[in-house]
């Protein structure tokens, strides 16, 4: 899947996770700490949410952070999965994804978090 048709995928979760919750774009932005029109950028595949938002989204939608993510499948692609899963320092992690996020012109920090979080036990 392209990274545009994942990102409309995504968005379409979203607005379903939304409409099934009974709330207006408005009033998950303000439960999430977005204005209206950022969450309607989601919702049309035109952003993604970052990783403080996205958990805030989770609890918003009343879905765990794990099938966030599940959703969300193509932020993360194999090379920042493979930084995350080696055995480099956090540190040394961070700073290959920061290279990479230039060179590929993506958010690879936080689609970092969002692997970390994933993998974090305490989640559900």
């Amino acid at each position: 899947m392209d990274p545009d048709s994942e990102r409309r995928s995504f968005g379409r979760y979203i607005r379903e996770r939304r409409e099934s919750a009974g709330l207006t774009q408005g009033e998950l932005g303000a439960a999430v700490g977005a204005s209206q029109p950022t969450v309607s950028t989601w919702e049309r595949g035109e952003s993604w949410p970052n990783g403080d938002n996205a958990l805030r989204l989770s609890e918003a939608l009343e879905v765990s952070l794990k099938r966030l993510l599940v959703e969300w499948h193509g932020l993360v692609d194999p090379v920042e999965r493979a930084i995350v899963k080696s055995s480099l320092t956090r540190k040394e992690q961070d700073s290959l994804l920061a290279a990479y996020g230039v060179l590929a012109g993506r958010d690879s920090i936080t689609a970092a978090s969002l692997l970390r979080a994933q993998d974090d036990p305490r989640e559900d």
